[in-house]
């Protein structure tokens, strides 16, 4: 393992981050309130380390086990930082860092209770729309040399669809299109009628798909806007480079999208079969915000039928389309796995020695590319099975059991009734970890883990 080419990615990341936590700082003294010289203390450590990190060492190229290494770091570091600064609001650690975590895996989920103070409510928004980005994909937008590193810790966050540009390229077109989105729904949001601040916290939450909500309740035309942000959100930034291309027909017929669309109908159609009174806008709504994995809730969770507890589960666990800001397995790999199985039936009837190979948008793919997605959407299944039947035994339901697991696995963030400021330690921890393993995927968090600990060995 190349400590100094590992070290040096750790200080960008140290770096771009100490820079971004400025923002909450300043929300804190518009509104007078008492927190940002903590903001502005982290800034300027994390500014500090990070660069004298960077400029210690030099650029190395890294193996997948480095990358998976400093992709992990680079969420849990702003997640205990932030952590460690909200306790300064009363919170206790263990909260601050559930909600923390929550915010750079774009999960949603918070157990902080009552009116929180609007640097909070910022910081955390502000969290999900960086995690959203990845703070991989923000040091690659500096413009570093190009090379097997960055391309490596650009598939981290970016799984490699077909026709994947150069990392320099795609992560420069991946910045300008996901600010462009923001301020497109931070405008929207504000013609829709919500206040400023409110509107700026729903654009950072829907275009990251994050979830985590304002002051404000969506209703009306606000609605409207999130839904449409939601659906964009949710779909590949290669499909929007495509675009940018003047591609146009890339979106339609795109596999992912198509598979998205489906999910999204069927969703919606059975939520609002097992309880019509949900209505069908309600019912479709929580359909998207489930598939998009943004999470903003349209009624409580306890009035699905079981039908409807099924769709929403199935929802989430798939999730967004890879190369979007979304969670779970990713359509990319359920439209692998479907053509996968459907090649398998089709080789059954077929003549003997026939060949058929899995193809995704006229492209082949390897057979090890094909068992890769049903080892991830087995990773998930695993890690879904094995933290449901640990909250089960904690003593929930397993309905809702499934849904909170399914929920904080796949970043979603629909949050049942139990998931609150008294939520006991071993729940919260579970949910912690589900949401790190959803965000970075079971599998990279594997690596991570397994890289860090032969270091421990030497």
């Amino acid at each position: 393992m190349s400590g100094r080419g590992t070290a040096h990615y750790l200080g960008l990341m140290l770096a771009l981050f100490g820079v971004a936590e400025s923002a909450p700082a300043a929300v804190a003294a518009y509104y007078g309130e008492r927190y940002w010289p903590a903001y502005l203390l982290a800034s300027a450590a994390m500014l500090l380390v990070g660069a004298v990190l960077a400029r210690l060492t030099r650029p190395e190229a890294l193996e997948l086990p480095e990358a998976s290494a400093v992709a992990l770091a680079s969420f849990i570091t702003p997640a205990l930082v932030n952590a460690a600064i909200w306790t300064l609001y009363g919170v206790s650690f263990v909260n601050a860092l559930f909600d923390s975590v929550s915010g750079i895996t774009t999960t949603g989920l918070s157990v902080l209770g009552g009116r929180l103070p609007h640097s909070l409510v910022f910081a955390r928004a502000w969290l999900q729309w960086l995690g959203g980005l990845g703070i991989v994909v923000l040091t690659l937008s500096m413009l570093l040399k190009p090379g097997s590193a960055s391309h490596k810790l650009l598939v981290i966050h970016f799984r490699k669809p077909m026709g994947f540009p150069g990392s320099r390229v795609l992560s420069r077109a991946v910045v300008l299109i996901y600010v462009a989105l923001t301020a497109a729904a931070l405008t929207a949001y504000i013609a829709s009628g919500l206040k400023p601040f409110d509107s700026l916290v729903y654009s950072l939450t829907t275009v990251s798909t994050g979830g985590f909500t304002s002051y404000a309740r969506l209703a009306g035309p606000s609605l409207l806007v999130a839904s449409v942000f939601m659906f964009i959100s949710a779909q590949s930034f290669l499909t929007y480079f495509k675009l940018l291309r003047r591609d146009f027909k890339s979106l339609i017929r795109d596999p992912q999208t198509i598979s998205f669309v489906t999910l999204l109908v069927l969703g919606g159609a059975i939520m609002y079969l097992s309880n019509p009174r949900l209505g069908i806008s309600k019912s479709f709504f929580e359909s998207l915000s489930a598939v998009s994995t943004t999470g903003f809730p349209a009624f409580p969770l306890h009035s699905l039928g079981g039908g409807g507890v099924a769709a929403l589960t199935i929802l989430m666990f798939v999730g967004a389309a890879v190369g979007s800001t979304g969670g779970g397995i990713k359509e990319f790999r359920l439209v692998v796995i479907l053509k996968a199985i459907w090649r398998v039936l089709k080789e059954s009837i077929a003549p003997k020695g026939e060949v058929r190979v899995v193809k995704v948008g006229g492209e082949p793919l390897t057979e090890g590319e094909v068992l890769r997605c049903f080892a991830v959407a087995a990773a998930y299944a695993v890690a879904l099975a094995a933290s449901t039947t640990v909250l089960a035994a904690c003593g929930y339901s397993f309905t809702d059991s499934l849904l909170a697991c399914a929920s904080s696995l796949g970043t979603v963030g629909l949050q049942p009734s139990f998931i609150n400021p008294s939520l006991p330690l071993v729940p919260k921890i579970v949910l912690i970890i589900n949401m790190l393993l959803g965000r970075l995927e079971v599998l990279t968090v594997l690596v991570a883990v397994s890289s860090l600990t032969q270091v421990r060995e030497r």
